[in-house]
């Protein structure tokens, strides 16, 4: 795949079933959104606890890079909030 692609992103749900263990298991880094509501934070949890679980056994050795919250505004649009970058150049 590093022959064909530069970057794979993949959206997964945020469960713990063998799908989502195995993006988890084969990635090399993961950027993790987050709906910025009490039923994000729950999902996001068991996003992080699984990362840790996979890490700690040695299935995984991917980088955590960060999370991005979001919230939905009104009709299903989703809106993001403000996340600053820094490229070092």
């Amino acid at each position: 795949m590093k022959t064909v692609f530069d970057i794979c992103l993949i959206d997964s749900p945020p469960q713990r079933s063998q799908i989502c263990k195995s993006i988890i298991g084969a990635a090399h880094q993961i950027l993790i959104p987050c709906e910025a509501t009490v039923k994000g934070y729950g999902s996001l949890v068991r996003t992080l606890d699984a990362i840790k679980e996979l890490t700690e056994i040695g299935v995984s050795q991917a980088q955590l890079l960060g999370v991005i919250p979001f919230a939905i505004a009104g009709l299903g649009i989703i809106r993001l909030m403000k996340v600053e970058c820094v490229s070092k150049k």
